[in-house]
């Protein structure tokens, strides 16, 4: 993932390691969810999982253990 892009999805304080993981989850949940409907799989899930961090459709919560 260019560096641009995270910049832009990070919210101040944010590491990289938990943005990856909240994406890698969601990108799945994205193509289990289009299994489920419809048997097929979305072009790229990564990028709508991006898209749905930006538009702030989910947020990143990072543990403090």
């Amino acid at each position: 993932m260019k560096r641009r892009i995270m910049d832009d999805v990070t919210k101040g304080g944010q590491n990289y390691y938990s943005l990856i993981i909240a994406i890698s989850k969601t990108a799945r949940k994205i193509v289990d969810s289009e299994n489920e409907i419809s048997g097929t799989c979305p072009d790229n899930p990564v990028v709508e999982a991006i898209e749905a961090l930006k538009s702030d459709e989910f947020e990143i919560v990072e543990s403090d253990e």
